[in-house]
């Protein structure tokens, strides 16, 4: 039996679109009408958004993961403190010390 690059795609899509364990979607479901559509919700993401915000244009925002952010977080979790994660470094060059 072959398999060509079409069925494989097409049977991987079927695959990832399946429900794991029988559970819903994990979103909320999308407008249906927007100006913009901005992909990510980290920092960049965010001020984009808003900037699009108050130039009175409709935006979405979609971000892949389950947390709004970025590679920035703080994780309780690991180490029963909070904890910075993702981002090495941060700049701002406004801020007096």
């Amino acid at each position: 039996m072959t398999i060509t690059r079409r069925d494989f795609l097409s049977a991987s899509t079927a695959l990832a679109l399946t429900p794991a364990l029988g559970t819903g979607a994990w979103g909320a479901p999308l407008p249906r009408e927007a100006d913009i559509v901005v992909i990510g919700a980290g920092a960049a993401g965010i001020a984009a958004a808003r900037r699009i915000l108050a130039a009175n244009r409709k935006v979405i925002v979609i971000e892949a993961t389950g947390e709004v952010g970025g590679r920035c977080l703080t994780d309780t979790a690991t180490f029963d403190v909070p904890f910075d994660r993702g981002a090495r470094w941060m700049h701002n060059p406004t801020a007096t010390r």
